[in-house]
């Protein structure tokens, strides 16, 4: 494998791994938004 080639498989491990903790700050602020909103029609 070149130096080119690795550079390259290290680029597109970035982008995955900011794409999933994109994803998990969203899924965990949906899942906060979620409880939240319960929580809020409860108290009524």
């Amino acid at each position: 494998m070149t130096e080119r080639q690795a550079l390259n498989k290290k680029n597109v491990n970035l982008k995955l791994y900011v794409i999933l903790s994109d994803v998990l700050i969203f899924y965990m602020t949906f899942l906060y938004l979620l409880a939240a909103r319960s929580h809020f029609l409860e108290s009524f």
